[in-house]
């Protein structure tokens, strides 16, 4: 069995797409055309907080999302005896 340690070491070599990015004089980062293309990003966008991560979403397609995690929740939490 691989350790949680090399599964993330292998997803994060075989999956991301690490861009540098600037921050602009007023602190704002700089996501460039072709990842806000790949992520479908076309006006507003949701930064969602995840323990020690961050995502950025499309705030469409982040709205459209929430009711199903939602959703799934109590189940989640039902299964965890919470």
């Amino acid at each position: 069995p691989q350790s949680q340690k090399e599964v993330k070491d292998f997803t994060r070599f075989v999956f991301s797409n690490a861009t540098e990015c600037e921050l602009d004089k007023q602190g704002r980062i700089l996501i460039p055309p072709a990842l806000r293309e790949r992520a479908g990003i076309s006006k507003g966008v949701m930064v969602v907080g995840i323990i020690n991560k961050m995502e950025i979403w499309d705030r469409a397609a982040w709205e459209a999302r929430r009711p199903q995690n939602g959703d799934k929740i109590g189940e989640v939490l039902s299964t965890l005896g919470l």
